[in-house]
């Protein structure tokens, strides 16, 4: 072998490892950033949501509150809203989640027991999705219920992948560029 041979071989390696690395943390720092910016989005239609429910009584508002949940789910990223009343045991849900809810009704009991927030990382038939669950309460401030949120993730990982497959293209057009 010749030694320009050698050295655009080394070269293309060093190129090869240098901007794999920079392709590993550039893919992991943007999904921290999306998963940021979805749990701000989630959070945001939480709160609204939050604001809307404990202003009105659950069981005489059914139908303002299922207009509320179809309003909500319209949002593309949203795949649907679960509302649920623990003293009428009511459950209000959007049209698009029918059956599978148990795992998400945990959840919002979950966060009822500890009265806080709840964020977790799911899959609804074969759906990735981002929960979040958080209570709900009345006037006096005591716990009646909780909502969860479900949105899909699917968004937040096309992304990804079009960042991988950008990173692959540098690393193709720079090892030509190098060999060539």
């Amino acid at each position: 072998m010749r030694l320009g041979t050698k050295f655009a071989i080394y070269l293309s390696l060093i190129i090869i490892v240098a901007l794999s690395g920079y392709g590993y943390f550039h893919i992991h720092t943007r999904r921290d950033i999306l998963v940021r910016k979805m749990k701000v989005e989630v959070g945001s239609i939480g709160r609204t949501l939050k604001v809307s429910l404990e202003k009105i009584s659950l069981q005489r508002e059914m139908e303002y509150v299922q207009d509320l949940i179809d309003a909500v789910e319209e949002y593309e990223a949203t795949l649907g809203v679960i509302v649920y009343h623990q003293g009428r045991n009511l459950i209000f849900r959007s049209r698009s989640i029918d059956e599978g809810i148990e795992p998400y009704l945990e959840l919002i009991e979950q966060s009822v027991r500890e009265d806080r927030p709840l964020e977790e990382f799911g899959v609804y038939k074969k759906t990735p999705v981002f929960s979040y669950s958080f209570p709900l309460k009345d006037r006096r401030g005591k716990n009646i219920g909780g909502v969860s949120i479900l949105q899909h993730t699917s968004f937040m990982e096309e992304d990804i992948r079009s960042a991988k497959w950008m990173i692959f293209a540098i690393i193709l057009v720079l090892i030509g560029g190098t060999i060539g």
